[in-house]
């Protein structure tokens, strides 16, 4: 959450449990299916006036629900009443200043799992969906048992991929990654390590990041931010990055760590693009040398485990390199 004054006086007053009662728009429909019942948009927008202009949302696959009994996703009713649907969300969405670009479909969580049964509904969803209307997107998230084959038979049905840190892009074989490098969709990487609470180096957090600058990724994401109702200061909360303050969300040092490699990989860009400039003007030797350096840096961070002492030197260097190159 942003730190904005409606999400302060929240917390303050009812605490961060109660931000997550508030409810994603749902569509009930008949046994013919029709929709019967259209959400009240008042709580979704809640959560859509709060975002920032760079933020994507990504949307549970099933936000149908009949009237009767529970829902069957892909039966003849279900399938009629999603047609109906997802034009009138796709207008919400972007008359709220949420185009394409910034939103996608979640069908199932790590695919790869329970023998390959999530590989399939992702691929009957995104099939379905991309039916109706090619320009929404899929998400997904990667698991081990994904195989490339996997990957391949999805790969023009699903459009930003984000698999897991340890087991698909630092796994022993490479195939995957090697595979989806080589795609033209949006890949972000993922982790969600149990035990992080007790970690006191912020090198968890910065190896994902410069992990996803080498191999030319453009998203990171930890499980979680903060997803529960519950005292986020209990033991429980092992994966939580913010607790609930008296005056709004309190950051943890772990939250501060993403916030610092994400800079990091942003003066990585700032010199990564000097040196495309160069090159565009026709220095080439600058160019090179610039990349040079840049590769240097990130293989001494890798090396180093990311450590700290070493970092904050190759940061100094980088904010030296950007004057240099820029001036």
């Amino acid at each position: 959450f942003q730190a904005e004054d409606g999400i302060r006086d929240l917390v303050r007053s009812r605490g961060l449990g109660d931000v997550y009662k508030r409810q994603l728009p749902t569509f009930v429909h008949d046994a013919s299916g029709k929709i019967t019942t259209w959400p009240s948009w008042d709580q979704f927008d809640w959560y859509l006036d709060r975002m920032r202009p760079q933020n994507v949302i990504l949307l549970p696959a099933y936000t149908l629900a009949p009237e009767k009994g529970k829902a069957i996703p892909h039966s003849d009713a279900w399938k009629k009443a999603f047609a109906e649907m997802l034009p009138v969300l796709v207008k919400h969405l972007a008359d709220k200043g949420f185009g394409y670009d910034r939103w996608a479909f979640y069908p199932v969580d790590e695919p790869g799992l329970r023998s390959g049964t999530l590989i399939a509904e992702l691929e009957r969803y995104a099939r379905f969906v991309k039916g109706l209307n090619p320009k929404v997107r899929i998400y997904t998230d990667p698991y081990r048992g994904m195989t490339v084959e996997d990957h391949t038979r999805l790969v023009d049905v699903v459009d930003i991929v984000q698999p897991t840190q340890y087991y698909v892009v630092q796994a022993e074989a490479t195939d995957r990654i090697d595979y989806l490098k080589t795609t033209h969709q949006e890949h972000w990487i993922y982790e969600a390590r149990a035990g992080v609470k007790d970690d006191i180096e912020p090198t968890y957090y910065w190896e994902q990041i410069w992990t996803a600058w080498e191999i030319g990724f453009t998203g990171v994401g930890y499980w979680t931010y903060c997803t529960t109702g519950f005292d986020l200061w209990e033991a429980e909360a092992d994966y939580v990055m913010v607790y609930a303050g008296a005056e709004g969300p309190v950051p943890s040092v772990r939250w501060q760590a993403i916030r610092i490699g994400i800079e990091d990989y942003a003066r990585l860009a700032r010199v990564r693009d000097a040196a495309k400039r160069a090159r565009q003007a026709g220095d080439a030797a600058t160019a090179d040398r610039i990349e040079k350096r840049i590769k240097k840096y990130v293989n001494e961070a890798k090396k180093s485990l990311w450590d700290p002492a070493v970092v904050a030197k190759i940061r100094h260097r980088l904010i030296s390199m950007a004057l240099e190159v820029e001036g």
